[in-house]
């Protein structure tokens, strides 16, 4: 296959670009928080705002971004995507205060929409044989930018030590976080040149009544032959006899003959965050502090994590469109099923307590007077122990040194065990319902209500995912790593048994042949 013929990869790779930029925005900011949190004098509820900001941005925006997909195309609607993320990177690097930051970081969170139009435009210039693979990328693209941003943040930090001349000149020692943020103003704006080159999408332009440049589109797209098939699918669908309304498409989304693909749509798109997935990646440090690990949490878990999991995605790009959709599915989510579980039962196993000469190697770092009222008290759980050590510390101390007071407590656990589960379940969603997921929404849907669907489902996932990552440390804190993990097993499991009776496998079949699949069952 020539590259002309290519050119359906060159273009899934320019889209997928917005993944990686997605995976750099919503870690830099973390390098940054003492930073300006020091210059703006902000309180904990402000850093908060200014953190989350980006997440709630996304959420308004999914409401519209499916009809804005319909109206001016999914190549539009990417470029103005990545114009956001460069007005939101230039926005937070000049912000005076902490509320122009704060807005700053909403528009960025209104780009990361660019994970569904993404989906969704590669699903539609993919041939139908690699389109699993092609989809992927995005997925793999976001893991890239999480462990670069965190590679970033660490060498931006590393060179903010005064007395540098270079340093001095640049601004880094005193503005380090707007070097963070605006370090995504260059890949943005190769992004949004790119964009500029890729065509638009054949079945949008079908769709809308355009069928010759649909037509030359997929002959620039994919071989003779594949061509000619995809675009024999698009005939017998009658896309160019149909006018793309948005209210249309909403009532054609829920009517009879897609009740199948909208509820497999929305029970991956609940699943995939119910998984656990984000919680633990947001609060791994808190996670391996539970398990008794030491000083090295936070790199294991962002560094460590972020890498398996680009090795793991990658291997399902690579499998993903000989092996199937359904394969990959049960098996990665049984195995992130069983790895929960298996945590969470070796989290019961554990107590916790303070011995005489735990004080002692606490004593250099831990105001430890107060600890002598627990010292030989065996706690059952580490929610009675991070109780036990409020009452005779205080809520503020408790909190300050639970990690170190947590690693040298915790008894009879496990921890390589815990840990080997942790990194299991990695690699187990990033082979299966981690790019799956956009996979399955940009085939299920039929072309005329993807752009609503795909919205919708995105929406649906964002709500869960900040659901979850909201109520996390308060489930943790309050019912114990042990309930938290085989909660998460559980919901697993449950999830495990729908998608085994619901999704059906889609490899290597149109788009078109997806929906008849669908009106069939």
């Amino acid at each position: 296959m020539s590259f002309l013929q290519n050119k359906a990869v060159f273009s899934a790779l320019v889209v997928a670009f917005g993944g990686f930029i997605f995976g750099l925005d919503i870690v830099l900011i973390s390098g940054g928080i003492s930073a300006f949190r020091s210059e703006f004098l902000l309180n904990d509820a402000q850093v908060g705002l200014v953190v989350s900001a980006a997440g709630w941005g996304v959420l308004p925006v999914l409401f519209v971004v499916g009809p804005l997909t319909n109206k001016i195309g999914r190549k539009n609607t990417l470029i103005v995507i990545a114009a956001m993320y460069i007005v939101s990177a230039v926005g937070s690097v000049f912000a005076s205060n902490w509320v122009m930051l704060a807005w700053a970081r909403a528009l960025g969170g209104m780009a990361f929409t660019s994970l569904s139009v993404a989906a969704m435009y590669i699903g539609e210039v993919a041939p139908a044989n690699v389109r699993g693979k092609m989809v992927s990328i995005n997925q793999l693209n976001i893991g890239i930018g999480l462990t670069v941003a965190f590679l970033l943040n660490l060498a931006i930090a590393s060179m903010a030590l005064p007395g540098e001349t270079t340093v001095s000149i640049l601004g880094i020692e005193t503005g380090m976080w707007r070097w963070m943020l605006g370090v995504e103003i260059i890949p943005a704006i190769l992004w949004l040149i790119l964009l500029f080159g890729i065509p638009k999408s054949p079945r949008w332009l079908y769709g809308v009544g355009r069928q010759e440049e649909a037509r030359e589109v997929l002959s620039l797209m994919m071989p003779d032959e594949r061509a000619d098939e995809e675009l024999k699918a698009l005939e017998q669908s009658a896309l160019g006899e149909e006018t793309i309304d948005n209210w249309q498409s909403v009532k054609e989304l829920v009517s009879t003959h897609l009740n199948k693909a909208l509820l497999v749509g929305l029970l991956v798109a609940v699943l995939q965050p119910l998984t656990g997935i984000n919680n633990l990646l947001y609060y791994a440090p808190i996670v391996f502090e539970q398990a008794g690990a030491g000083t090295n949490a936070a790199f294991i878990s962002s560094v460590g994590l972020g890498v398996l999991a680009m090795v793991f995605t990658g291997v399902a790009i690579l499998i993903i469109d000989k092996v199937g959709r359904r394969p990959l599915l049960i098996g990665g989510l049984s195995m992130a099923a069983l790895c929960m579980l298996v945590a969470g039962w070796t989290f019961s196993q554990a107590s916790y307590g303070l011995q005489a000469d735990d004080l002692v190697v606490l004593a250099s770092s831990v105001p430890t007077e107060s600890l002598q009222a627990i010292v030989g008290v065996e706690y059952p759980n580490d929610v009675a122990f991070k109780n036990a050590l409020v009452e005779v510390l205080g809520f503020d101390d408790a909190r300050k040194f639970e990690g170190a007071l947590i690693k040298v407590g915790v008894q009879n656990l496990n921890a390589g065990l815990v840990i080997a589960c942790i990194l299991g379940f990695v690699a187990a969603f990033n082979i299966s319902i981690g790019p799956i997921m956009w996979v399955l929404f940009s085939e299920i849907f039929p072309t005329r209500v993807r752009g609503i669907a795909i919205s919708a489902c995105a929406l649906v996932t964002s709500l869960v995912s900040a659901g979850a990552a909201m109520v996390f440390p308060v489930l943790l804190s309050g019912s114990g790593a042990a309930i938290v993990f085989l909660m998460f097993g559980g919901i697993i499991t449950v999830g495990l048994a729908l998608i085994y009776f619901l999704v059906p496998e889609t490899k290597n079949k149109t788009i078109e042949q997806i929906e008849a699949t669908f009106k069939g069952a």
